[in-house]
């Protein structure tokens, strides 16, 4: 007698649909078959916040890659690394990097210590 609780279900890719992700994260969902309601649900988000994270998953918080790297079984480095291929060059500027600006306002002025006494 065949059991009806263990039917094997074969997953197919949609290549077209992976080609046309936004983003390496959202290519990497899809090619595991991970909906955005699984997503939402592994990350504890909703509604508009999914779609946030998957337009834009910079935005991702280290606590919620933790979680996401524990549910595909992979290291948050990795997630990261996933993350880091979307980043467009000058997209985020840290300071003292070549381009980085410092408020022209104080660029021109120095301290002296007479500065610092009260009188």
């Amino acid at each position: 007698m065949e059991c009806l609780t263990l039917k094997i279900i074969k997953m197919k890719n949609d290549y077209e649909k992976v080609r046309t992700s936004r983003n390496e994260l959202e290519a990497i969902l899809r090619i595991r078959g991970i909906s955005k309601q699984r997503f939402g649900r592994v990350l504890n988000i909703k509604g508009s916040t999914i779609e946030k994270y998957l337009d834009n998953p910079y935005h991702l918080r280290y606590y919620q890659m933790q979680r996401l790297a524990n549910f595909l079984n992979i290291d948050v480095k990795d997630v990261i690394d996933i993350i880091e291929v979307d980043l467009k060059d000058d997209m985020i500027v840290v300071e003292g990097e070549d381009n980085f600006k410092g408020v022209e306002s104080l660029s021109g002025y120095t301290a002296t210590p007479k500065d610092y006494v009260n009188e």
